[in-house]
């Protein structure tokens, strides 16, 4: 995200757009353990992760709010996920009236839970990760190795022969290429 300030992203929006991004801002301020990522395109609001960011786009105020849970009401624009736990859900707001308390409690929600971040103790360190992949990877012997085993060759998870290529077959024909 490229630094910004506040004055530079609100300096060309209508007096409407700038009390909307306004209003949004003055919410997401009021909440504990907040930190504000202002950039030239938008403002986003993160503890750990950043869970809301709102921007202005033909006058009307794009939120959006990550949850771990998929929400019917308020009916977003849009919702897709964003890892496999966190769901993004898009809003189009035109008028200020629409960010209403339902819209509070989603941005207060994704503030306690996706806010923090997912928590250390769930999350192997990267030796720990780099040994259980170790340990899971079958192994083949290999003649002239020190150790007699190294890692098969993978590739997307497919074990891979050397003489694959070598057997197949021209369509139409017998003929090996």
């Amino acid at each position: 995200m490229v630094a910004s300030t506040w004055e530079k992203l609100v300096r060309e929006l209508s007096d409407d757009d700038k009390a909307k991004l306004t209003a949004y801002r003055d919410f997401c301020r009021g909440l504990a353990d907040v930190h504000e990522r202002v950039s030239s395109s938008q403002v986003a609001y993160a503890g750990t992760s950043i869970f809301t960011s709102a921007y202005v786009k033909s006058h009307y105020l794009e939120l959006g709010i990550e949850l771990l849970r998929e929400v019917d009401e308020p009916r977003p624009r849009t919702s897709f996920a964003t890892s496999r736990k966190v769901t993004m859900h898009r809003y189009s707001l035109r008028h200020l009236e629409q960010f209403d308390q339902s819209i509070h409690a989603l941005i207060r929600e994704a503030a306690q839970t996706v806010g923090p971040g997912a928590p250390e103790a769930g999350r192997p360190t990267d030796l720990r990760r780099r040994a259980q992949l170790r340990q899971a990877r079958p192994c083949r012997p290999i003649r002239g190795s020190s150790s007699g085993m190294l890692p098969q060759r993978r590739v997307i998870g497919v074990p891979v022969r050397r003489s694959a290529w070598s057997t197949v077959r021209t369509p139409g024909t017998d003929k090996a290429r």
